[in-house]
């Protein structure tokens, strides 16, 4: 099974990029402390190598431009990639952690990995979370009696309003060399893929968002592929991908409270305090036409210094959603 897994995933590593769309996530990292999932349903039952299921996400759900009420994990996932549709010469793929993943105890047919999901909340405001629990990592530590040492623990969670996809890590063991449990490569693939061609060698992709290098500093790659990162990720790190659009109309989602003031304004302008503890870094600065124009790293760097006279869109992501403020900016 390991083998027809390795050509399956060659298929999609030769994968080709198409022309580039318009990015439509925008990552943010942040360190939030991970909980394992309570009062929540097996999405198989038993010890599992391939996981198998397909799961009702309990909402209409858009990934890229493709909307789902369902999750699948089937032969050719590995653990850790998953998709909202079936075919197979169009798939559409959340990749939380692309690796030879198993659950700890295949081998003693014990299962000491459990995959779960739960939707809650409120009609409107659903979050969907499917988790791996520890596990195995195939090319990891074993017991001698064939326990798996190596694991790691994720979640993905999907957000009904904002239509945001984040990615949790948990607890995590790399008693083996990362060198050795990821090879060939140095880590896994993360990230998120459009219209992706899995039969054919060396097939089309459509958009791409992967990341790479640092785990908690990673860069996005949107036309190369694969990439991966370095090494494990480490324990409460958060990988939080915002829609975004070419359209301003369609990150317009105000709050009662403004978020800065002055406004208008020119020069400094201030994050009302009861939002500060809110805003997951950078905020980005959009013109009237929805063209990315600067970008806010930290507090200290929101400003209109370098803004021409004008309207202006400020996209801020917070722990919950994405919130799009005017801001009109005077001449000095």
């Amino acid at each position: 099974m390991r083998n027809c897994i390795t050509i399956l995933l060659l298929c999609l590593l030769c994968a080709s990029p198409s022309n580039m769309k318009a990015q439509s996530y925008q990552l943010t990292v942040s360190s939030e402390p991970f909980a394992y999932l309570e009062n929540a349903e097996n999405a198989v039952d038993g010890p599992w190598d391939v996981p198998e299921f397909q799961l009702p996400i309990g909402f209409d759900f858009e990934l890229f431009d493709l909307t789902s009420d369902t999750i699948y994990s089937y032969f050719n996932s590995f653990g850790g990639i998953f998709e909202i549709n079936l075919d197979e010469d169009h798939l559409y793929m959340l990749i939380p952690f692309l690796a030879s993943l198993i659950d700890r105890g295949y081998q003693q047919d014990s299962a000491l990995s459990p995959i779960k999901y739960l939707t809650e909340g409120a009609l409107g405001h659903q979050v969907f979370t499917l988790e791996f629990k520890e596990a195995g990592l195939f090319e990891g530590e074993e017991t001698d009696d064939g326990v798996f040492l190596d694991y790691v623990s994720f979640q993905i969670r999907l957000y009904e309003d904002s239509g945001n996809i984040e990615f949790h890590y948990g607890p995590y063991s790399t008693q083996k060399d990362p060198i050795v449990i990821f090879d060939p490569f140095h880590g896994p693939l993360v990230g998120l893929l459009a219209d992706a061609d899995w039969n054919t060698p060396g097939g089309q992709l459509g958009e791409i968002i992967v990341l790479e290098g640092s785990p908690l500093k990673p860069t996005v790659a949107t036309d190369t592929f694969p990439t991966f990162l370095d090494g494990p990720i480490p324990e409460n790190t958060v990988y939080r991908f915002s829609r975004i659009s070419t359209s301003v109309s369609d990150h317009l989602r105000f709050t009662n409270q403004p978020m800065f003031f002055p406004n208008p304004a020119f020069g400094d302008i201030n994050l009302h305090v009861n939002n500060a503890n809110e805003i997951t870094y950078p905020i980005t600065v959009m013109d009237a036409l929805g063209r990315r124009v600067m970008m806010w790293n930290t507090e200290s760097e929101i400003s209109t210094a370098g803004l021409s006279a004008g309207c202006f869109y400020i996209l801020v992501n917070t722990k919950s959603k994405v919130i799009t403020e005017k801001l009109i900016v005077l001449s000095e």
